[in-house]
């Protein structure tokens, strides 16, 4: 994973906690917030992977985590707002 990447990720993790704290709308500040763990945690994962195999492309690992991390913030919402209607 270049340096470039890597200052990319860490800006996007940043401003994601930013925005949890911002929070305009306290649902999409969460999924924000679990979109830049999610990335985080797919930092971790592609640069384990990467020293394992040099070569591989640790971006798709990373960008694959994000999304993990904002379907899991989405779910979480979804079920939060059910469980209030009832």
């Amino acid at each position: 994973m270049s340096l470039l990447q890597i200052a990319l990720l860490a800006g996007g993790f940043v401003a994601a906690l930013a925005a949890g704290t911002l929070q305009p709308v306290p649902q999409l500040g969460f999924m924000l917030q679990t979109l830049g763990v999610g990335g985080a945690i797919g930092l971790a994962v592609a640069y384990r992977a990467r020293q394992r195999r040099l070569g591989l492309d640790g971006w798709v690992i990373t960008a694959r985590w994000s999304l993990f991390g904002l379907a899991v913030g989405l779910v979480i919402v979804v079920v939060d707002a059910l469980l209030s209607l009832v």
